[in-house]
């Protein structure tokens, strides 16, 4: 299950890269030099389900606050876990999906560029845009006239 997130995760911030085989090799590579996690009560199927909510859900409803009430872990733990199997703070995990999510309504819908960013879960659109360039090279409106042309 891990392996499968390290994978999904991996397609996700190196959509460029062709297979991820070569990432999936070298992240298990890191696992083995990583010592194992020892039992705790949040082992199990709660970490489990965790990591499946956090790649698989709309990033709307990302809030620690209400991840720990979800799963019943302590904010302290769902940082140290997304830290350990996610390979990055929860923050930029976070950013990531909800970029992802807005490279995704640029590409299919019609939303202006300011719904995007509300259902992205993004409140300032400053911080949309200064994010977006970040992780995608190009402004959101230059992403989507980028994706019309293309077509």
């Amino acid at each position: 299950m891990v392996l499968e997130l390290l994978v999904l995760f991996n397609q996700l911030f190196n959509p460029s890269t062709e297979s991820p085989v070569p990432a999936f090799e070298h992240a298990s590579e890191i696992d083995r030099d990583l010592p194992p996690i020892p039992p705790t009560r949040s082992s199990g199927s709660n970490v489990e389900q965790l990591l499946d909510y956090l790649t698989h859900t709309l990033p709307d409803d990302f809030t620690l606050t209400a991840l720990s009430e979800k799963f019943q872990l302590s904010e302290r733990q769902i940082l140290r876990l997304c830290h350990r199997h996610l390979g990055t703070s929860y923050m930029r995990f976070v950013q990531k999906q909800r970029i992802t999510h807005s490279c995704r309504l640029l590409a299919s819908s019609q939303l202006k560029i300011y719904e995007v960013m509300q259902a992205s879960g993004f409140q300032s659109a400053d911080y949309f845009n200064r994010l977006f360039k970040r992780h995608t090279g190009l402004t959101p409106s230059a992403y989507r006239k980028l994706l019309i042309n293309k077509q």
